[in-house]
């Protein structure tokens, strides 16, 4: 399908850096919509808005899947909790089963958000090829790259923002008052965090190699044709 441009949209659509913030750089690409065409190069990466605004990218793109998962998770706990404390013994059995739901919920939550930074791009892109598929044309409420584009560099830049703020807090808050925050623990937060980030690195080199590569292609051909 040919790229269609938006009406009211900025002229300037551009390829992603490798910057986390995303910050659109190099050539232009045509406008078009999110699930036009195949799934790009630029978006086979970490969703960092995803990953630190992960309810509020939810309720704006979903999938709803992933949006079920995560209320499944947290309505899990809460429900495993209430059984314990309505049909054990509150003395004994409930605290135990209280501290494994929370123990599961700080592994299964992190793994869930990560699953979803990772895959969003991607499922989001196929969702709206589905549709485009189904529609023979522009579907109703399509998506548009731009807005795409815009909303993962403010959510990205939002949740650095909670980040720096949040630890920057909490270092006060221990100068100045001896109260230790659990920001100020590394656990598996942090490792997770680490993790995501070397691997958002890992796609962003090659998905240069592989824009690079594209080119020169591109260059041999046309060098060739004439």
């Amino acid at each position: 399908m040919r790229g269609r441009s938006v009406a009211g949209s900025d002229p300037g659509g551009c390829q992603l850096s490798d910057d986390p913030v995303d910050d659109p750089v190099g050539e232009p690409v045509p406008l078009g919509f999110v699930g036009e065409g195949p799934f790009p190069t630029e978006f086979d990466r970490v969703n960092w808005g995803a990953y630190g605004c992960s309810p509020f990218w939810l309720l704006m793109y979903g999938p709803r899947a992933w949006l079920f998962a995560f209320l499944g998770a947290v309505g899990a706990e809460i429900l495993i909790d209430n059984i314990a404390l309505l049909f054990f013994d509150s003395a004994t059995v409930f605290p135990a089963v209280q501290k494994l739901t929370s123990v599961a919920n700080a592994v299964v939550l992190p793994l869930l958000v990560v699953g979803y930074a990772i895959t969003v791009n991607r499922l989001v892109w196929q969702r709206e090829h589905a549709r485009f598929a189904a529609a023979g044309d522009i579907p109703a409420h399509p998506i548009p790259l731009v807005r795409y584009r815009k909303s993962t560099r403010f959510w990205t830049r939002l949740f650095i923002a909670f980040f720096i703020v949040g630890y920057a807090g909490s270092i006060w808050l221990y100068v100045t008052h001896r109260i230790q925050l659990s920001a100020l623990n590394p656990g598996v937060g942090t490792v997770v965090l680490i993790s995501v980030f070397i691997y958002d690195r890992v796609l962003a080199r090659r998905n240069a190699k592989l824009t690079n590569a594209s080119g020169g292609r591109r260059e041999l051909e046309s060098t060739d044709r004439v």
